[in-house]
């Protein structure tokens, strides 16, 4: 029986530890990537985007239309004869039978056709331009929650340290006790402390736990599935803000979709100028049909034959429509140039305010850090002088709480400098390879 409980216990522990499975960064936006239904939905209309860039639906290909009808008919018929005779047929029957194939190609329309194909994969560009961006926004925000676990993983371990630094506190008040050199109400102020450094604990290990549900939310899997993050808090080689500027201007998914939405205005200018040209059109085809009747001079007859021709039609006035349609989209191309413009000018704007942002993070992680390192050392010199008598509680109270807010404040410029790493890759269009 005691056998069985071993085993048992033996089995909980190795499912805990599965259960805490080590994930990179490159991991979870690989299965992110393959998840995240925002990326799926995305996926789903830049692929319709693409099934639209055929030749037929831009007008090159002719139109093949197969007819067929089949009808009859019972009448009563009274005839009276040029001879003076006279005819009476009662329920006679007529019956048409008809079938043809009609074709119909347009050879000519202004090259609007070839304007209109054209415009189409423009579109098909816009809609894998328009993936990418939601590949982007979603890849940051994994990054972004996969940072914020960290963070609050090592905010939880640092409240840990908290924890522990209380602990001792309470040891060696009440070894003093014992030895009749503390008093109780030192023992109870530092019981005290421990409860609200263990409070802290737990409230910030339910918001470690709230963001890991988030995490698994964005990748498209089990809520409820533990993350042990591979990856640390260390920050990359220091950006240059030209360089950033530099490559947003050939690779930001925004301006690119501006320029490539000018291009359709292009298109679209071209399309309706198309309609100042003459449209030729050649048709075809076969007919073929069979009467049948009980009345008149022929019972029954068959046709059949084949038809050919070209047409042409030229638009000569519509009360000068064509032109106000022609007038409106030399205004929308204009548009399209200020929009290029007001993005490029925004994407500059966003790359130099992140930038400062990101400057005066990573001056305040190095700041942060040096602090950190002081409050560390500092508490504990503070302990040992507490344990000889030579520092009282608001002393140490105050030098432990110097420790956990310094630690705190690291943590938080090291995320902060993280997400400005991740926005400025952003918005270089370098986050996501093309």
């Amino acid at each position: 029986m005691n056998k069985g409980i071993l085993l048992g216990m033996f089995a909980c522990v190795i499912c805990s530890i599965s259960a805490q499975e080590r994930l990179t960064l490159s991991d979870a936006i690989t299965i992110g990537l393959e998840n995240n239904y925002s990326i799926k939905i995305a996926k789903n209309d830049n692929r319709s985007a693409a099934n639209n860039v055929r030749v037929g639906n831009a007008g090159m290909l002719p139109e093949l239309n197969a007819t067929f009808s089949n009808s009859g008919a019972t009448t009563n018929v009274h005839q009276t004869l040029i001879t003076g005779a006279s005819n009476d047929i009662k329920g006679a029957s007529s019956t048409s039978l008809t079938a043809g194939v009609a074709l119909n190609w347009t050879i000519f329309d202004g090259f609007a056709m070839f304007a209109n194909y054209s415009r189409l994969k423009e579109i098909q560009d816009v809609g894998e331009l328009q993936f990418r961006r939601t590949v982007e926004n979603s890849v940051a925000q994994i990054i972004a929650q996969y940072y914020d676990i960290i963070s609050q993983r090592e905010t939880l371990a640092s409240l840990q340290e908290a924890v522990d630094v209380s602990q001792k506190r309470i040891d060696i008040t009440k070894s003093r006790f014992d030895l009749g050199a503390g008093s109780e109400q030192k023992n109870l102020q530092a019981t005290i402390d421990y409860n609200e450094d263990r409070a802290a604990y737990l409230r910030q290990k339910a918001i470690l736990e709230r963001s890991t549900i988030t995490l698994n939310q964005l990748l498209g899997r089990n809520v409820n599935l533990a993350v042990e993050p591979a990856d640390s808090l260390s920050l990359r080689e220091k950006f240059i803000q030209e360089t950033i500027r530099i490559t947003a201007l050939k690779s930001n998914t925004s301006l690119a979709i501006a320029q490539k939405n000018k291009s359709i205005a292009d298109l679209d200018l071209d399309i309706l100028n198309g309609e100042w040209y003459p449209r030729i059109a050649v048709t075809s085809g076969f007919n073929y049909q069979r009467t049948t009747s009980q009345t008149g001079f022929v019972l029954s007859g068959t046709t059949t034959g084949l038809n050919y021709g070209i047409t042409a039609s030229v638009n000569l006035f519509e009360g000068w429509n064509l032109q106000r349609r022609i007038e409106n989209a030399s205004i929308g191309i204009l548009s399209a140039d200020e929009i290029i413009s007001l993005t490029k000018t925004q994407v500059e704007s966003d790359i130099a305010r992140a930038y400062k942002s990101y400057i005066a993070a990573v001056e305040l992680v190095e700041l942060e850090t040096q602090n950190r390192e002081l409050t560390k050392k500092n508490i504990s010199i503070s302990l040992e002088r507490y344990a000889l008598g030579a520092m009282n509680e608001l002393e140490i109270r105050q030098a432990q709480k110097s420790m956990t807010d310094a630690e705190t404040r690291t943590i938080r410029a090291l995320f902060d400098a993280k997400i400005l790493e991740t926005e400025l890759l952003r918005l270089s269009g370098t986050l996501v390879n093309p």
